[in-house]
């Protein structure tokens, strides 16, 4: 889809790219969301990541996109690490990552963040072996798979808001981690209006605490929610496979 809205086939297929192009013009924003790629375009190669990222058979070709510098914040929002030099070890960002790093990159050794370059971006991007192409950008919500310290049996811990997307590792050997907001699924029936409204639908309730996942773990869907009463979310339903 990407090819043919660039227009590489329009000698092979005049009539088809005519179409295409066509509708690039007369309506880009229907156009750029018909192409998978579209979202990882914008700022050049100097902003973008990924032949060293390590990969996996479902993260395919990962790229971490549109670097960034995050504003620097208090306490243990991790949005507000920009540099690793001045940590403790005792911070909680430390702490998170290096307990990613040994749940979800088999690294039990001790993470060395003096040694390695710490860069934050705005959009991770991967192929899954069924070779569908993911975009995600922060804000987004993705479904990770289970294995967090919070998982227990009576919450679903699945469903994340994306905060951050940081590299960091060397030249040659680089890992992608994910900052996460969990979204905790609230008991069902917390009031009669929330069941009339969405028929027993779960809601869920985004943590305060944020989460470090490794790439792997995030999975190649997109998930939409919308808002409801008292700071709730619903997943809404969709299935499309671009944005």
């Amino acid at each position: 889809m990407s090819l043919i809205l660039q227009g590489a086939f329009e000698h092979e297929y005049p009539e088809i790219s005519k179409h295409f192009q066509d509708l690039l013009k007369t309506c880009p924003s229907l156009a750029k969301a018909m192409d998978p790629r579209s979202m990882e375009a914008g700022e050049g190669e100097h902003h973008k990541q990924g032949s060293n990222i390590k990969a996996d058979s479902d993260h395919v070709n990962p790229s971490a996109l549109h670097r960034q510098k995050p504003i620097r914040q208090l306490g243990a929002d991790f949005i507000g690490i920009t540099k690793s030099l001045k940590l403790q070890r005792s911070h909680p960002f430390f702490a998170k990552l290096k307990q990613a790093y040994q749940r979800d990159y088999n690294k039990p050794h001790e993470v060395n963040l003096h040694q390695a370059e710490l860069r934050w971006h705005e959009k991770v991007a991967f192929t899954t072996r069924n070779e569908k192409r993911f975009c995600f950008k922060v804000g987004d919500f993705v479904k990770i798979s289970k294995g967090l310290p919070a998982d227990d049996d009576s919450h679903d811990t699945r469903y994340c808001r994306l905060e951050g997307v940081i590299t960091h590792g060397l030249t040659y050997d680089c890992h992608l981690f994910a900052v996460v907001r969990l979204a905790r699924r609230r008991p069902q029936g917390s009031t009669d209006a929330e069941d009339v409204l969405l028929r027993g639908r779960p809601i869920h309730k985004l943590e305060s605490e944020q989460e470090i996942v490794g790439l792997w773990r995030i999975e190649g869907e997109y998930i939409w929610m919308g808002s409801v009463e008292d700071d709730g979310l619903i997943q809404l339903e969709f299935d499309i496979d671009a944005r």
